[in-house]
């Protein structure tokens, strides 16, 4: 399907990078794909979500070769969304390293009792958790535990019970996902995203992306 973006959009979703990044951030042509899906997404726009296969009740798997830009994309549509309909970007490596300080209570804190309080109502907080795959497990207390892992065995329930959604931003494909986390958490994903793939190179080298296969 030819990718359809108005060109003032672009422009300004163009110039907001370049405010949040500096002067020398652009849009590659690699990008148009995965910005139409992005715009469709967050726009809430029923016909075209149709029309891409995009389901609006899921939440985001984004992949890709590091330095393709995921992560700048997701940060950019965060930025354009009001503070109580937004998303948390947060580090898997960051949240592994606190698990080793916290232990178990982190991952409550992100998985299923990822609750906020706004204006005396609570809810449960979207997260998107960046450079899944590429966190190392430290043990708290010599007690070791697949972190992220339990994270999205929390955040599937928080998703099936009460329709709360996760984002993803990984360098790894299926397969790869299967091996470190195993077929039920592969599943899983499949019921939790859309999978979309960031084609393009590593724009802090000349790495050309092998597509990764879809979840």
């Amino acid at each position: 399907m030819k990718t359809e973006i108005k060109w003032d959009l672009l422009d300004y979703l163009e110039a907001k990078g370049m405010a949040l990044w500096g002067r020398n951030y652009r849009f590659h042509e690699s990008d148009f794909t995965i910005l139409e899906k992005l715009i469709c997404y967050f726009q809430k726009d029923e016909v075209k979500a149709n029309l891409l296969q995009i389901d609006l009740n899921k939440g985001i798997l984004l992949s890709g070769i590091s330095g393709c830009g995921k992560s700048h994309l997701m940060r950019l549509f965060q930025s354009l969304m009001p503070v109580e309909k937004s998303f948390h970007i947060r580090s898997c490596s960051e949240i592994t390293l606190e698990y080793a300080e916290e232990g178990h209570a982190v991952i409550l804190r992100y998985g299923k009792q990822a609750k906020s309080i706004q204006n005396q109502v609570i809810s449960f907080k979207t997260y998107c958790l960046d450079d899944f795959g590429m966190e190392t497990d430290f043990p708290h207390f010599g007690i070791k535990c697949e972190v992220m892992k339990e994270i999205l065995n929390g955040r599937y329930d928080l998703f099936t019970k009460n329709r709360v959604k996760t984002h993803l931003i990984t360098t790894l494909n299926s397969e790869d996902i299967e091996t470190r986390y195993g077929a039920i958490i592969r599943s899983r994903m499949k019921e939790m995203f859309n999978h979309w793939v960031m084609d393009g190179e590593d724009r802090r080298g000349c790495v050309t992306l092998k597509s990764p296969t879809i979840i």
